[in-house]
């Protein structure tokens, strides 16, 4: 009797719904993996468009997944490519149909985040290239800090109709590669994180949020509106966020920034955080 012969070659096609259970097996079985959420959260948002997978007959032996931003900027949130497969011939499948998809959508630009040296190895072959650093502090919650900083400014918890106002904060603050918008900013708030707004007479001038889990607090964002940096706003957001994880028995605590902040790195180590683990870079690529 004549086997059946199995394909060789890996072929991408765009993800749907009946993929998720596949994909699943895959980012949880592979090592090399990438994710930058929790993958429970982002397979069930994933859109579609917004997700590829390269099958080698109808077998998923690879995943890539991007969440597209504002100002034409489409971030790689998840990759995975099966053990015992190439990771060359995953890039070559599945990299050139999905850059060109997001170049008709009108995005101008990929960028990836992540400590995945076999994800930005392939990237590096695909002519991306790396646009900064991003590195991350921790520190031991005790000794506690005391609150310090601006005591003009409100501290108070967010509304859903500030999510505007918070936008347009946050892309003041962080500029277009580092922006979260609103649809996002919605779902935190819908997810319940910890969430500090700094106003000051009815203005939003700044806001954080953090979230914690066992003894392990991170700090997730810090913004302050441009025109009110350098007086004490962000000093008085990062202290109240350590004071708040401290409450809730957190022993370590850290955050990330970038290697070029040098503003927001000084005020990280003035509270007592110290770099630790290893720098992302940052790969970025133009769809010319």
């Amino acid at each position: 009797m004549l086997g059946t012969r199995l394909p060789t070659t890996l072929t991408a096609r765009l993800a749907g719904p009946l993929d998720a259970e596949a994909v699943g097996r895959l980012m949880h079985s592979a090592w090399r993996t990438y994710h930058s959420h929790e993958i429970s959260a982002w397979l069930d948002r994933v859109l579609p468009g917004e997700a590829w997978v390269a099958c080698r007959g109808r077998e998923v032996r690879g995943f890539l997944a991007v969440s597209l931003r504002p100002f034409g900027i489409a971030r790689i949130i998840a990759a995975a490519v099966a053990n015992g497969d190439s990771a060359a011939e995953y890039a070559a499948a599945v990299l050139p149909p999905a850059l060109a998809a997001l170049k008709l959508r009108q995005n101008v630009s990929v960028l990836h985040v992540g400590d995945a040296p076999w994800l930005t190895e392939l990237l590096e072959a695909h002519g991306f290239e790396q646009r900064e650093t991003v590195i991350t502090y921790g520190r031991h919650a005790s000794p506690p800090v005391p609150i310090v900083g601006n005591a003009d400014v409100r501290l108070q918890p967010p509304h859903i109709s500030m999510v505007t106002e918070l936008a347009e904060l946050d892309r003041l603050a962080f500029g277009p590669i580092w922006h979260v918008p609103a649809e996002e900013l919605t779902r935190v708030l819908a997810d319940r994180h910890p969430f500090v707004v700094a106003t000051h007479d009815g203005r939003i001038v700044g806001y954080q949020w953090h979230g914690y889990e066992n003894e392990h607090g991170h700090i997730n964002r810090l913004a302050v509106s441009p025109d009110w940096q350098g007086r004490g706003v962000g000093t008085r957001l990062l202290t109240e966020a350590m004071a708040a994880l401290a409450q809730v028995g957190v022993t370590w605590i850290t955050l990330n920034t970038q290697q070029s902040n040098a503003h927001s790195r000084r005020l990280y180590e003035k509270f007592g955080f110290e770099l630790i683990g290893h720098p992302a870079p940052l790969m970025w690529k133009d769809l010319d």
